[in-house]
């Protein structure tokens, strides 16, 4: 069905070694995956701090593509330059996202850093570059080589442990981690698997279904769907559950059925208020623990895990919405925002009470989690802080240039 990966790494090799020049009457972009192009009309011009990150890549001056590694963000600037190339119709912008994917492709195999967690960070900021940039027209050889890889990382690849020494076992693949896993490394592999997957069968309605069965699984934790969630196997045996790191789930609400049956996220109603009147409601058990936070309480730490957690969370949410809303007009839309009674927010919702109560550092979104609260906020309509719009962050930025959703 897929073409095979040993040839496209071979096509791939001529394409970097010879990086052409592309046709540059295109209309952007492709698929509207991050922007469509009656979106891009609506909004005004590109931010300053987008076009220097893109001015990054379109001047090659940001070192080399590479998919795995928490240290780099050349994704984050290809994503800036296919801003660029859509919004600004630039030709330079459009041939840097193009070079810099000929050259990612097979990365994986370069580096001493090569998990499923950097690897999922990664990818969606190519995949929404490619598509601002109409990879599809500009390049259509590179465009099925770069399709073949991306369905290579979702389903075979298996970096270096499956989910990560820290993240336990999981694969093959994307998706293997995603089904794998509750916490961080689970969460930013179901971000990658929706807007990969939906590059490479964008317009395909069952794969649209398949997708929405994952996120009941990985927010509602429901077993029934369980049976829909791997490239459409009716099989229930190809999911038995989160393999959870920690074994005493203190910061789980009903910690007897969190690791085989519980929600992932914290359910409203379930949690007891601790000496502060501070509620679990909405906390990712899973990397809570990795603090030494006593809940209900200010004592101890939050280890930014957490926010990193319920920040791909929030991603996976907005890129399901996003892909019904725009691509299929359908009412699963709203249904996918109000999963586990509005879990995208709520898990930012209980970040939001801890720096209230107990100060907003080591309690609050920072770092390359800022962007964050303006996903939240374009999703929910909600008003929770911001900090800097021009923050890069771990798998989307620039969250303020993007529609309100609501």
């Amino acid at each position: 069905m897929k073409r095979i990966y040993g040839l496209a790494i071979l096509l791939g090799l001529v394409l970097v070694a010879c990086h052409p020049s592309p046709d540059t009457n295109v209309n952007n972009p492709a698929g509207g995956l991050w922007l469509s192009q009656a979106e891009l009309n609506t909004l005004g011009a590109v931010p300053s701090y987008v076009v220097t990150n893109a001015n990054k890549t379109i001047n090659n001056t940001d070192g080399a593509e590479i998919i795995c590694s928490n240290d780099f963000n050349n994704s984050q600037n290809v994503l800036a330059a296919g801003i660029v190339a859509a919004k600004n119709d630039s030709a330079a912008a459009r041939t840097a996202v193009r070079n810099a994917i000929a050259d990612v492709i097979g990365s994986e195999d370069s580096c001493s850093d090569n998990r499923q967690l950097g690897i999922s960070r990664k990818l969606p900021g190519y995949v929404w570059g490619a598509d601002l940039a109409n990879l599809r027209v500009v390049d259509p050889t590179l465009n099925n080589q770069f399709s073949d890889w991306i369905w290579y990382l979702l389903n075979v690849n298996d970096g270096q442990s499956g989910c990560g020494t820290t993240g336990g076992d999981g694969g093959p693949g994307i998706i293997g981690c995603h089904l794998h896993r509750s916490h961080n490394w689970g969460t930013v592999a179901g971000v990658a698997r929706v807007v990969g997957n939906h590059y490479i069968a964008v317009n395909d309605p069952d794969q649209a279904h398949r997708e929405r069965s994952v996120g009941d699984v990985i927010f509602r934790a429901d077993r029934t769907d369980a049976k829909r969630v791997v490239q459409g196997q009716f099989d229930t045996s190809v999911y038995n559950g989160f393999g959870d790191r920690h074994a005493d789930n203190k910061h789980a609400c009903v910690p007897s059925t969190f690791a085989s049956s519980g929600e992932p996220v914290n359910g409203p109603g379930e949690c007891p208020k601790g000496s502060l009147g501070l509620s679990w409601d909405g906390g990712i058990p899973e990397d809570l623990d990795r603090g030494t936070r006593t809940p209900g309480t200010c004592t101890g730490t939050i280890d930014g895990h957490a926010w990193g957690a319920g920040n791909y969370a929030t991603g996976e949410i907005y890129a399901l919405y996003r892909f019904h809303k725009t691509r299929h007009e359908d009412d699963d839309a709203n249904a996918i925002r109000a999963w586990a009674n509005d879990g995208g927010e709520r898990v930012l919702s209980f970040f939001n009470r801890l720096s209230f109560a107990c100060g907003k550092a080591g309690n609050y979104p920072e770092g390359d989690d800022q962007p964050w609260p303006f996903l939240v906020n374009n999703l929910y309509g909600t008003a929770y802080p911001e900090d800097s719009a021009s923050a890069t962050g771990k798998v989307y930025s620039y969250t303020d240039y993007m529609p309100q959703m609501p």
